[in-house]
């Protein structure tokens, strides 16, 4: 015969329940943590488009890939939530002493949120979409005759048994501590949403490639470095500020508050940091590592070291960025002996104010040249004391030419070289797959004669050929065109007509095509403005003369690579110190009209006030010395306005960042 105390058994279902809600909270918490990260990172995709021309295809395509596989993880989590049954309240009821024994259970399928985000691929499988939740029989409760709940020892009051005063003294510590929790959970939630809003710093700005900047060297961590591109004094007055602060506001931590931290201020014994919390080691010393935003560093502190950080420390970017050598390759990534050889060759030179210049912004991890002091670069120091290989030019940045960013129909004739052209290397090997060694079986000692052998007569089994024979035969080499005149001229040859090839895509905008030019039915190069769709026309600017026109789709065939080298020959232009009086279209037409009048086929005197990207400012001049500028506002077309000229004499390159 058994004795139930009914408040003790409660207290024990209470608490396994607790411990049971606080495991799924838990993992709740991880589960939303990773929903979190992915979706910063897929809001940073757009981000990543950001980049060289080259490659903006590569990293669509990637984006598009990673957000897929978010998507098939997200469609499978709400699947299976969707399907989970309400479990309904639970029945609390007294129960015999002894347990029964349970019906067993179908097996079905395990929905976890974390297994489904760490996998590498997207989810293909159907699981979460055929489970059938069948519904249990529900078994109904049958006393027998003989079976009681519960049983007392004697007929008389309950209270010998299960005594009145301990049941209400259990009652008044659950009371106790259900108030008690409902106050830390009210804390609880009011720490955690001012740590939400404390948690967030402003993003850094990117770095222009091709810039110089001013920085200091604040960390070195193998072959990577952390740099502050602002003046130091702000941070060092920041630091100040933090320490000064939380010295006043001290607040001790628990370890459930300090993890929900994400950004914290950190005290190293000297002086307050902002850091990015990144995990807690559990190996019962209670230590945090942390990342210090402002220098770059990883160190691990105590929980008591840590603070949440508050939002008057929250209005400035994290200074500290991290960057690599450009220009340079490690010669052994595995080699932890050359590695720390490395770091403590670029430790002597933490602190020191130097410039960078950046080279690639497309990663977290900028890619530099750091010009010392004395004008040297950290890159060719590293390169000299045999740490890495140098990949580009050994050059110093400061001394070279900008690199010049344009088309290929823009480039300098005077620098190009026709064999420098992967057809031309070795045409055999591009075809067969494999390197010609024929040479390998002439004899080099064969000099040529009629006894058609060298001096190891028969004994020499290699071929006996003149290898590099005294006359050389004669043999012709096309060259591209130089002048416009050639160049329609070839481009419309008879040979060269055959050969064009049509498009396989639709043609993109900006692509340089061969364009019909249906009113003498000739071939010019074009470029290509826009197109639509329904007509299949697209809208080209022929360059070498400056003209737009729609054309349909089977009038632009492929630009062969040797019609590119004569830079374009038309440039758009404006004329420098004119104002149009009047936006009335048919003001505008006129003045387009009498413009045509005075220098359509007209040979014209130019000067250039000022360029641009796309186009320059000039003064045009008749052959009797007349502005045509003062022409047209003789004739009340455009109003004269003064204007300068602008010196850009020092400018080699404008590039148009994307």
């Amino acid at each position: 015969m058994s004795y139930v105390d009914l408040a003790t058994l409660t207290m024990h279902r209470r608490n396994e329940l607790e411990g049971r809600i606080n495991m799924f909270l838990e993992k709740c918490d991880h589960a939303i943590n990773d929903i979190k990260k992915m979706k910063t990172k897929a809001q940073g995709f757009v981000l990543q488009l950001n980049c060289d021309p080259a490659e903006l295809k590569e990293r669509f395509l990637k984006s598009m890939k990673l957000l897929d596989e978010f998507t098939y993880l997200i469609t499978d989590f709400n699947l299976a939530t969707g399907q989970i049954e309400d479990l309904g309240s639970s029945e609390y009821t007294p129960v015999p002493d002894t347990t029964p024994k349970l019906l067993p259970t179908p097996q079905l399928p395990t929905l976890n949120l974390l297994d489904a985000l760490s996998e590498p691929t997207p989810s293909t499988s159907q699981a979460s979409m055929k489970v059938t939740h069948t519904k249990k029989p529900k078994r109904l409760k049958s006393i027998k005759d003989d079976q009681t709940l519960i049983s007392f020892s004697s007929s008389s009051c309950s209270s010998e048994s299960v005594p009145l005063v301990k049941t209400e003294v259990v009652s008044k510590e659950v009371q106790c501590e259900i108030v008690y929790e409902l106050e830390n959970l009210e804390i609880e939630d009011n720490q955690s949403q001012v740590s939400q809003e404390s948690c967030k710093l402003p993003a850094q700005s990117m770095l222009e490639v091709d810039n110089t900047y001013s920085g200091t060297i604040m960390h070195v961590d193998g072959s990577s470095f952390w740099i502050i591109t602002e003046d130091t004094d702000i941070v060092y007055r920041l630091m100040l500020e933090m320490t000064e602060y939380y010295t006043k506001n001290y607040r001790k931590m628990n370890l459930k508050e300090v993890k929900i931290l994400a950004y914290c201020a950190v005290y190293d014994g000297d002086c307050y940091y902002r850091g990015l919390f990144l995990n807690l080691i559990e190996d019962g010393t209670n230590t945090a590592e942390v990342y210090i935003v402002d220098t770059g560093e990883t160190r691990c502190f105590h929980i008591d070291s840590l603070q949440p950080l508050v939002l008057q420390f929250c209005d400035s970017p994290p200074y500290a960025r991290c960057c690599h050598l450009a220009g340079v390759d490690p010669i052994k990534y595995n080699d932890m002996h050359l590695v720390e050889k490395l770091e403590e060759c670029m430790r002597n030179y933490i602190g020191t104010l130097c410039r960078i210049e950046i080279d690639d912004n497309s990663s977290e991890s900028l890619g530099v040249y750091v010009i010392l002091p004395d004008n040297q670069t950290l890159n060719q120091i590293i390169v000299q004391q045999e740490f890495a290989n140098a990949i580009d030019s050994p050059v110093s940045p400061a001394k070279q030419a900008p690199a010049v960013h344009c088309p290929p129909e823009l480039v300098n004739d005077s620098s190009l070289d026709i064999t420098h052209g992967p057809e031309y290397e070795d045409p055999v090997e591009a075809v067969t797959g494999y390197h010609n060694r024929d040479e390998a079986d002439i004899c080099k000692h064969y000099k040529g004669g009629p006894s058609a052998t060298c001096f190891k007569g028969a004994k020499c089994k290699k071929k006996h050929i003149v290898k590099h024979p005294e006359q050389i035969p004669e043999f012709g080499v096309v060259l591209p065109p130089a002048t416009l005149e050639s160049l329609v001229r070839d481009m419309n040859s008879p040979a060269a007509r055959i050969t064009y090839k049509p498009l396989k895509l639709t043609p993109a905008p900006g692509e340089m095509v061969a364009a019909l030019y249906p009113l003498d039915d000739n071939w010019y190069r074009a470029r290509v403005l826009s197109l639509t769709r329904p007509d299949q026309s697209v809208e080209v600017m022929y360059v070498d003369y400056g003209t737009v026109l729609w054309v349909k789709e089977d009038q632009i065939r492929h630009l062969e690579a040797r019609y590119t080298f004569l830079p374009m020959q038309a440039v758009r232009c404006v004329l420098a110190g004119v104002t149009c009086p009047s936006h009335d279209s048919q003001h505008w037409a006129a003045a387009k009209r009498v413009l045509g009048e005075l220098t359509q086929d007209k040979l014209l005197d130019a000067h250039i006030i000022s360029r641009d990207y796309d186009e320059v400012a000039v003064e045009l001049f008749n052959s009797d010395g007349y502005s045509i500028a003062e022409q047209l506002a003789a004739r009340d077309m455009v109003d004269l306005v003064e204007y300068s000229v602008v010196d850009d004499t020092k400018t080699q390159c404008k590039v148009v960042a994307p």
